[in-house]
């Protein structure tokens, strides 16, 4: 069946009010496609942003599968476009995809195709301060099944959006609440991969806590005995001199690389940085925790719900080590201080 994009008329950059970017998709000129069929993987290469038409019996439709990577390309005060760490995208992506029974992207070419669209869009990048051009990779089964099993067909897609700052009007702590009515994602099952299927399980119980007044959730393994994610983003706690995040032993969590750097830059400053349990009790006597996620970086924490009582964090401002690891990753990420792990790619000027 013949390939076919029906194009989006793009918004033109000079009709975005960048000053005031939210978080919602704004058609942009080109999108980046790859169509799986025959065994192999066709680069189509940078297309119009469009729409295409895809059969009813779709495999992403029936069976879940689909999985998608996000990340952002900023604009340093020099006027260079970077990426920050596309390569672990990639890998998360080709992972996800060998546990989802889907033909992984080459990890090479998929870092190709992100810098590709970004530069191919580079008149919809924000300046730091208005925000930043928001990266979707995303994978599904495009090819019809009826029975339960992989599907042949597949397309890669990578699109972008101009979006704004996390922190509207500042760097501040947000409430959570404390999940024992639900579970993000079981042991040994998908949570630890990019599956669609893992938000939208999400929804629900997070509308019910947003409408308590709690930003999200924060989900506990399955005998509600220790901490797991913060709904789409991982977890840390300190007390004292060590830095402990929720260990990626039980398949149930992402692998965040925001989560990976914190850890290297918690050694960095002589923290002990575990990757273990993190047992309930322990958010009683916390010094400060706080969630990290492409989106926001790094999110302090100042209140957690636990049962129906508000424990607050440390004293519930913004803790120590929250505002240095988050001054520290957007200091490298923007090229203003040294990048002495390689994380940052400089693909071009706007």
């Amino acid at each position: 069946m013949e390939f076919e994009i029906k194009p989006i008329a793009p918004v033109p950059p000079a009709e975005i009010d960048f000053d005031n970017l939210g978080f919602t998709f704004i058609p942009t000129e080109k999108m980046y496609v790859a169509r799986y069929e025959g065994g192999a993987w066709t680069d189509h290469g940078l297309m119009p942003v469009g729409e295409f038409w895809m059969h009813p019996a779709a495999g992403a439709y029936h069976y879940g599968q689909a999985l998608f990577e996000g990340t952002k390309a900023r604009l340093t005060n020099d006027g260079e476009i970077v990426l920050f760490r596309a390569g672990d995208n990639a890998r998360r992506m080709a992972d996800g995809c060998r546990r989802l029974m889907m033909p992984a992207y080459d990890e090479g070419q998929f870092v190709e195709a992100v810098k590709q669209t970004v530069l191919a869009n580079k008149a919809y990048l924000p300046t730091d301060e208005q925000g930043a051009l928001y990266i979707r990779p995303v994978m599904f089964a495009s090819g019809p099944v009826l029975g339960v099993k992989p599907a042949d067909e597949y397309l890669f897609v990578v699109f972008v959006s101009p979006v704004g700052p996390y922190f509207k009007g500042g760097f501040h702590p947000i409430k959570l609440k404390v999940s024992k009515e639900y579970h993000r994602a079981p042991a040994e099952g998908v949570g630890s991969v990019k599956a669609a299927g893992n938000y939208a399980a999400g929804m629900y119980p997070n509308s019910l806590a947003k409408e308590e007044g709690y930003a999200e959730l924060l989900y506990l393994d399955v005998n509600h005995e220790h901490f797991e994610e913060v709904g789409a983003a991982n977890f840390f706690l300190r007390k004292g001199e060590e830095l402990a995040t929720p260990s990626l032993e039980d398949l149930s969590i992402l692998p965040g690389y925001t989560r990976e750097s914190v850890l290297q830059l918690a050694v960095d400053e002589g923290l002990n940085a575990a990757e273990r349990d993190v047992m309930l009790p322990e958010i009683y006597d916390a010094d400060e925790c706080f969630c990290t996620g492409t989106a926001a970086v790094i999110t302090p924490i100042g209140v957690v719900n636990v049962e129906g009582e508000d424990v607050t964090i440390g004293d519930g401002g913004v803790g120590k080590y929250s505002r240095l690891f988050y001054d520290q990753l957007n200091a490298i990420m923007l090229k203003e201080a040294p990048d002495k792990y390689g994380w940052v790619t400089t693909i071009g000027k706007k």
